[in-house]
């Protein structure tokens, strides 16, 4: 089998209610960009992913997509090391081509009519999901949320903690803690990793959250201080009872092996979109598991697929024992989030996801609406 073309495909999804980000306040997102890649082969089976797509395709030059395509027509899909290489040196001089890995999963999961978490060693089946709040609300409001994801299915819940005085945000997660006593597992995100306006935590501030946090129960506490302060990190791991998860902004086995041996995080948490395509994860997910720690995904997007080729890598991690589902009603909903699908990915009643089990990423795409939202192909 060989690549006959790569199609890189641009595309806006209005949101029909505006979002406000807890980790960009400030800022109302009106609509979502994507880039759909697609690979198609000379035998038939054509892969599929998608990327966020902040200005051009993949956020990438016109000559850097030319480079990417002249590295895949003729390859054989199946080669997928050999590939990353090639999308190894286009990170380098600046694109994002993580989705062509997870596009050649899906070309492979075809051609084997397997669905990709198989392939990879198939550890388990379904995987506890956590509703993963976006915006800031009152306390009264979460709560109201909280019972209402309950009611649904979920039995574990993620708040953000990005408010201007921390103390409010503690008063939000004691909150949805007496509201939904031990029914929900609860979990907290500083997003401090990126944070490009107030609140700055401090080491102090995030040494006392996760006191007080842990003291609530709180499963663990996500990125509570930037991103490259390793040391602080390590030391705040150290002497934190409650479990410190980062790792969603990083990519490659090097870095997370830096994370892993310095003490960083007690849960790493590697996005396949961002950290290096669906293998790339996978040896991460090795490398904490050899380190008895848990590798839980991080997972964003919309459109479906994101969601979707995350679920199958999660299936071949078996220290993975709960799954990101973006959940903030009206603005974001299985509907918009997976607008791009025939059928939206749901939990099950005792809210578990199950992987997809139909080859490659396992799920069918709406070419209907794909063309509605496309605004440039090359």
């Amino acid at each position: 089998m060989k690549i006959t073309d790569v199609k890189f495909v641009s595309i806006e999804i209005p949101l029909d209610v505006p979002l406000r980000p807890a980790w960009d306040p400030t800022t109302s997102y009106k609509s979502f960009p994507l880039a759909l890649i697609r690979i198609l082969t000379d035998e038939g089976p054509v892969g599929s992913a998608v990327e966020f797509t902040p200005q051009h395709v993949m956020g990438v030059t016109g000559s850097q997509i030319s480079y990417l395509k002249s590295s895949l027509i003729g390859a054989d899909p199946f080669t997928v090391e050999r590939i990353m290489s090639k999308l190894r040196y286009a990170a380098f001089i600046g694109s994002k081509p993580w989705a062509i890995e997870i596009a050649l999963w899906d070309v492979i999961g075809k051609a084997c009519g397997q669905p990709i978490y198989k392939l990879l060693g198939g550890s388990q089946d379904r995987v506890k999901a956590y509703a993963s709040t976006l915006q800031l609300k009152s306390a009264e409001e979460h709560a109201e949320d909280a019972l209402f994801y309950l009611s649904q299915g979920f039995r574990a819940i993620k708040l953000r903690a990005h408010r201007p005085e921390p103390k409010d945000d503690l008063k939000v997660i004691e909150t949805v803690r007496r509201a939904v006593g031990d029914k929900m597992e609860i979990m907290v995100d500083a997003n401090q990793a990126w944070t490009t306006e107030p609140p700055f935590w401090s080491f102090r501030t995030a040494l006392w959250m996760s006191k007080e946090l842990d003291q609530l129960d709180v499963v663990w506490l996500e990125e509570p201080l930037p991103k490259d302060d390793l040391k602080g990190l390590a030391e705040l791991a150290r002497l934190a009872e409650i479990p410190i998860a980062g790792g969603e902004l990083e990519w490659g086995v090097h870095r997370f092996r830096e994370f892993l041996e310095g003490g960083v995080y007690d849960i790493v948490q590697p996005d396949p979109h961002w950290s290096g395509g669906i293998l790339e994860t996978k040896k991460i997910s090795a490398l904490a598991e050899a380190a008895n720690r848990p590798c839980i995904l991080h997972t964003a997007g919309v459109g479906g697929l994101w969601l979707a080729a995350n679920l199958q890598i999660t299936g071949a991690i078996p220290n993975c024992p709960y799954f990101e589902y973006i959940l903030e009603p009206p603005t974001w909903t299985p509907e918009t989030r997976d607008v791009l699908l025939q059928t939206p990915i749901r939990i099950a009643a005792d809210g578990y996801l199950d992987i997809p089990q139909a080859p490659g990423i396992g799920v069918e795409l709406d070419e209907e609406r794909i063309k509605t939202y496309t605004t440039q192909q090359v």
